[in-house]
């Protein structure tokens, strides 16, 4: 063999030790350096989200929806506040089995006599399975356009939820 054929071979061998040493030496830098885990502040706050996604759930849909109309009830009736407004926009409301349960705008916990008088109203809602919404109020007042955002039509829930999901929770143990 020519020495010159003998001096290429060994810069070529020279290389391919050398890219491949940058390459353990980067793995090991890389393994050591513990990128992918997260720094102390989004462990907490995985953690945060995850206690509260557990006490969030509840096996019971009525008592979700009792908890949800309570709430409801604080913000149409508030204290001393005059404001009973609902105003929902492009909402899917799916009814559950329970004749019941269908109406949207369950307000047992007042008389007619005095919700009949707050404005609640229903705008490209759509209403699944025997889901209603009760309107009540004047009808002829109207918002100003600073207080309303267009809203989308219910049908294109599914569309803007479809990569979204609940978790996959079981009662009394970690998510």
């Amino acid at each position: 063999m020519d020495p010159k054929t003998i001096l290429v071979a060994t810069m070529e061998a020279v290389k391919l030790r050398n890219l491949f040493l940058v390459f353990v030496v980067l793995t090991v830098l890389t393994v050591t350096a513990h990128i992918a885990d997260f720094d102390e502040v989004w462990q907490s706050r995985a953690e945060e989200a995850k206690t509260a996604a557990r006490q969030a759930y509840h096996p019971d849909p009525e008592k979700v929806i009792n908890h949800f109309n309570k709430h409801v009830h604080k913000v149409t009736q508030g204290d001393n506040s005059t404001r009973r407004e609902l105003h929902n926009q492009g909402n899917r409301f799916i009814a559950p089995p329970n004749p019941a349960a269908k109406e949207v705008t369950k307000r047992d916990y007042a008389p007619e006599s005095v919700w009949k008088s707050w404005l609640w109203r229903s705008e490209g809602d759509l209403m699944m399975d025997g889901a209603f919404f009760t309107q009540s109020g004047n009808s002829g007042q109207s918002y100003s356009k600073r207080d309303l955002i267009t809203p989308k039509p219910g049908s294109y829930v599914p569309r803007l939820t479809r990569f979204s999901g609940s978790m996959n929770c079981v009662p009394n143990s970690p998510c």
